[in-house]
């Protein structure tokens, strides 16, 4: 069954690397993104344009502390973004946040050029929230 929450009440946006140019061949560490009381995060990756044979990776880590012992979060990188494609490209990456630790950051690395990115994390499905709606409404998720 899919819940149904309101958007504004139920979801979470917070930025972990600002819209800037990157430089290639430095890991730039985002901001802590505090994830108390949600069970679920996406995190989106846009990037401008990349150079022709250019990389950019992007991992997230955790930490107990938000300052402190991050570690990369096992199988939480996205596919390299080229500039054979990448170009403009949004990319997201979906995490349980249920056997994380508190405080999750995006490292986003250009390989071989400066790009232009930013990272996001939309965190949702909050705890305690119950679906919000009417008493013996049918509910019909719609899927897409």
């Amino acid at each position: 069954m899919m819940d149904n929450y309101r958007l504004p009440e139920s979801t979470k946006v917070l930025s972990s690397n600002r819209p800037q140019s990157y430089s290639a061949g430095s890991a730039a560490n985002g901001t802590a993104v505090n994830t108390a009381g949600f069970r679920n995060a996406t995190l989106t990756v846009q990037v401008g344009d990349i150079t022709t044979g250019s990389l950019v990776d992007v991992k997230v880590q955790e930490s107990a502390d938000g300052s402190t012992g991050w570690t990369d979060v096992t199988g939480a990188a996205i596919v390299q973004l080229s500039g054979d494609g990448g170009d403009n490209a949004i990319a997201r990456l979906d995490l349980n946040l249920q056997s994380r630790k508190q405080y999750l950051r995006s490292v986003l690395t250009p390989t071989t050029s400066a790009v232009i990115a930013a990272t996001t994390f939309t965190l949702y499905r909050p705890d305690g929230m119950v679906a919000n709606y009417p008493i013996g409404q049918a509910i019909t998720p719609i899927y897409v």
